[in-house]
This record gives structure tokens, C-alpha cells and sequence, in this order.
């Protein structure tokens, strides 16, 4: 289930400023899923309403594997 970045870093202790600078880092590097303290997390940005129009959406848990991660960002996207 896909949650909030608030919800994500709440959940596991976590920046929530240092997890969105880590997924804006790997979207610069055409990345859909990042690293960040240990943790391989599948993100995606959704329209939203305010001045950026972006909402980070993180998967609620996190993968194993990056290859896992790219998996099933595949399966996701059909």
C-alpha cells in the first residue's frame, strides 16, 4: 500500500526531510526507488494540490533488494 512520506518516516523513525531529499536525489538520476539508512524504498510522486503539486508516495514497506525494488516497480507498472 502506497503511504505518505510523513506516514513512512513516522512509521520507522525516520527525517522525513532527509527521506524526501534521498528520493529527489534518485529521481535526478532517473531512479524510481532509493537507498536511504539501510532501507531500499519504491517511491512515486502524485499530482497534489499547493504550490509544488507534488505528493511523495512511498511503499509501506521496505524491499530486500534493489533488484527486488526494480521487480516489482515493473509489475506495478504493467
Amino acid at each position: 500500500m502506497w503511504i505518505s512520506s510523513a506516514e513512512f518516516a513516522e512509521k520507522f523513525g525516520l527525517n522525513e526531510k532527509s527521506l524526501q531529499k534521498s528520493c529527489f536525489r534518485a529521481t535526478k538520476a532517473s531512479k524510481k526507488f532509493c537507498s536511504f539508512k539501510s532501507h531500499i524504498l519504491a517511491f512515486l510522486y502524485y499530482q497534489g494540490i499547493g504550490r509544488g503539486r507534488k505528493v511523495l508516495r512511498l511503499w509501506d514497506e521496505p524491499f530486500e533488494s534493489e533488484s527486488a525494488a526494480v521487480e516489482f516497480l515493473s509489475a506495478e507498472n504493467g
